[in-house]
């Protein structure tokens, strides 16, 4: 992207930012004058820190953009929110013993000041499990994080209750009831928690019924069910079968609920599985823009139910500056009656990259299985008819026939919590592929290719994450006989910011990148944090480089850009403006890199 270009946009960005300051300041003029809270001030707390205060406080200090307007009313409110949250630390007698509020009427400021008697914390002596049969005390027990010596922590209880109500529901206790008492000793500071239980009657599942289907086939759902007519009712089952039923794609809501049995057997539960399907087949135009493709376009239709199957056929069609191409594919969720996913990938297009033009035809073929909700397994076949053309290196460098025929082992293990915007968890992929050989092909290596991403919340919304990627090609005739679309690179958007799109790369004379055998990439940490409403900003360091092959790895290689950015959460998505810096740039104007582009780069 331009210099010039990129300026425009971070200026229409902040002018946007501006102009909705202005309309809020329009709008304030209209009513009452507008009051920030400018300093929230504490006396008296020494156990908790005044930031996490400022966290249960509607009236928190004003930020820059982000300005906290002062209401009298919200004050009484916030000492509320305030005292219930030391009582819920085990502070029981703690008491707000003075506040004030000073209105600035010249500064438009308000100045807050809180007084706190924070009194002994209140620690668990006893706990008791009453009532119980089925299970021991010291199951239940061990159950519970709870431990006598603890603080009394009303969160905890009740997250203990959850987990004990939720043990006895999976055991077939469904109607089971559990209800926590405090005992407190004023003198000692000590508390009893006994938990009453009535654990009532075991149930097991009887007749299962599905209603709102209109194009799916019953058969097609009760696959996906975990619990069957006869076997002990497991409520984490109905809660695994609703998730699995939802993630098919096929519905828009789904419930599935215990209820009394229609034939009065006060054994049994019968289980009612209430979906409302949406519309499986669509017609999607889109349109964006991005710094490597410029503008680019997008068109295509999928059914994603046919004949209500749950089986999805779909073409799409893309086009910009550097990408033109079709896909035609065909997806089989249950393949031969057992829980493999099945694909059929058909390509036709054309890619520019920056030392050479590819023309592809291909065919994909993969097959593959969740085994748990985080771990993933998938195997696929590759057959591409390829040709290099205006090639901007040395042809002794490397080969214009680019056919290869391959197989490709895929092992997931995603424990992210949200896909497209995580907060937490964690991704590790790890990608084997071999070529040629027996599978005949232009192309002969392996290639194996790690990585790993960890995503942690950390203070006032903010997130950090990490992203590290190993990738080594193993070319068995020499890395002159392996295409350049098959070989390793780095920079761009989603890799090193700081350097130019795969530019990170063994380079030729001239200076082209000829791609490598090994390749490093570290994105050592980015710090997302929330700037005004649908604005975010971002702070990160990436690190890594790309070597002819593994044994000529040198850690002195290794080459650093650290960066900042902008993310502005749209309605169509995430875009995201970097700024990547190469210190090590010795050509003017070439140290800094800007990319535009839709999402995170990890």
């Amino acid at each position: 992207m331009s210099l010039r270009r990129s300026l425009l946009i971070f200026i229409v960005i902040l002018t946007g930012c501006q102009s909705l300051q202005a309309l809020e300041r329009v709008w304030w003029k209209k009513g009452e004058p507008k009051i920030k809270v400018k300093s929230v001030v504490f006396t008296g707390n020494r156990e908790m820190p005044d930031f996490s205060l400022y966290q249960i406080m509607v009236l928190r200090p004003s930020r820059f953009l982000r300005p906290t307007i002062f209401h009298p009313d919200l004050v009484q409110g916030d000492l509320n929110s305030i005292i219930r949250y030391y009582n819920q630390q085990g502070y029981l007698y703690a008491e707000i013993v003075d506040h004030d509020e000073t209105v600035d009427s010249v500064n438009s400021a308000a100045h807050i000041s809180i007084s706190f008697k924070e009194g002994p914390r209140t620690f668990l002596e006893s706990i008791n499990m009453l009532g119980n049969a089925v299970f021991t005390d010291s199951l239940l027990s061990s159950l519970v994080e709870l431990k006598p010596g603890d603080p009394l922590l009303s969160r905890q209880i009740e997250t203990a209750t959850l987990i004990l109500l939720r043990h006895y529901a999976d055991a077939g206790y469904l109607d089971a009831t559990i209800v926590p008492t405090t005992r407190v000793n004023a003198k000692t500071n000590l508390a009893i928690l006994d938990f009453d239980l009535n654990e009532r009657q075991q149930f097991s599942v009887g007749k299962i019924t599905i209603i709102g289907l209109e194009k799916t086939r019953e058969n097609v759902i009760r696959r996906e069910l975990l619990f069957h007519t006869g076997e002990v009712a497991n409520y984490s089952k109905l809660l695994k079968s609703q998730r699995k039923i939802y993630l098919t794609g096929l519905a828009e809501s789904v419930f599935v609920n215990p209820q009394p049995a229609a034939d009065g057997d006060s054994t049994l539960k019968d289980i009612l599985v209430e979906i409302k399907e949406v519309e499986a087949g669509e017609f999607n135009v889109s349109l964006g823009y991005g710094s490597l493709d410029h503008l680019r376009t997008s068109m295509g239709f999928h059914q994603d139910n046919l004949k209500g199957t749950a089986r999805k056929i779909g073409i799409k069609g893309r086009l910009s500056s550097i990408q033109q191409g079709i896909e035609a594919s065909f997806s089989e969720p249950w393949t031969f009656h057992q829980p493999w996913r099945s694909d059929i990938i058909l390509t036709r297009e054309n890619l520019v990259e920056p030392t050479y033009n590819l023309s592809r035809l291909g065919l994909r073929a993969a097959i593959g299985r969740n085994f748990t909700d985080f771990i993933s397994l998938t195997f696929s076949y590759r057959d591409e008819r390829n040709r290099l053309s205006n090639i901007q290196i040395d042809t002794s460098l490397t080969t214009n026939i680019a056919d290869i025929r391959s197989l490709k082992m895929i092992w997931v293990r995603d424990s992210r919590d949200n896909l497209f915007d995580p907060h937490e968890g964690t991704l590790f992929e790890w990608n084997n592929e071999i070529a040629g050989g027996y599978l005949q092909g232009a192309n002969s290596f392996f290639r194996s290719d790690v990585k790993y991403r960890w995503f942690l919340p950390i203070l006032d919304k903010s997130v950090l994450g990490g992203a590290i990627e190993i990738a080594w090609l193993n070319a068995f005739n020499g890395m002159n006989t392996i295409s350049l679309n098959e070989r390793l690179y780095a920079g761009g958007p989603n890799s090193i910011r700081g350097f130019g799109y795969q530019m990170v790369s063994p380079l030729d004379e001239l200076g082209n990148p000829i791609g490598g055998g090994l390749r490093f990439v570290w994105n050592i940490a980015e710090w997302r944090f929330p700037v005004y409403k649908f604005l975010d900003g971002g702070v990160f360091l990436d690190a890594g480089n790309v070597w002819q092959s593994p044994e000529s790895f040198k850690i002195s290689d290794v080459q650093f850009a650290p960066g900042v950015g902008i993310r502005i959460n749209s309605p169509l998505g995430l875009a995201r403006l970097d700024v990547g810096w190469d210190p090590s740039a010795t050509v003017p104007g070439k140290a800094f890199q800007i990319w535009f582009s839709m999402g995170y780069s990890f």
